[in-house]
């Protein structure tokens, strides 16, 4: 059993008028409902808990349990519009105390809802504490949504 804490997601767009943004809603999973993190979702649900106290930086974080290594497991924020030719940058903070290779997607889509363009960076665990995985590219001409 692999076991993930994945903490503060923050997806920008340096090259808007709003530049350094953060452009996703509940980036750091303190809106909670019904025991899920609003504006994400979570594949399978089960797999991931949402907790308070002992964030990285903030008081929540999602713990992951990979009850074994054929699946995967997908914590996805809802897209938010992008524009083409943008430039976006991932963040998020990980720990784990197994050997897993946990990590951050960038998914761009088109207005038909098709993944059109994705790029990822991962981290080897187990690490020391808190690590930074970060990820940047340009949206597709054809994408209309991001998220990571």
């Amino acid at each position: 059993m692999v076991r993930l804490a994945i903490l503060p997601l923050a997806v920008c767009a340096p090259n808007v008028a709003s530049a350094q943004e953060n452009l996703l809603a509940n980036p750091s999973f303190e809106e909670l409902g019904a025991g899920r993190a609003a504006q994400w979702t979570c594949a399978p649900p089960e797999a991931v808990e949402f907790l308070a106290g002992g964030g990285h930086a903030g008081r929540a974080y999602a713990r992951i349990t990979d009850p074994d290594n054929k699946t995967g497991i997908s914590l996805e924020s809802v897209p938010v519009p992008s524009r083409p030719g943008g430039k976006y940058h991932a963040t998020a903070w990980f720990r784990t105390s197994d050997k897993c290779r946990p990590g951050i997607y960038l998914n761009f889509y088109d207005d038909l809802g098709t993944r059109v363009h994705h790029l990822y960076t991962r981290t080897d665990g187990p690490t020391e504490g808190w690590v930074l995985g970060e990820v940047s590219t340009v949206a597709p001409t054809e994408a209309v949504a991001v998220s990571v």
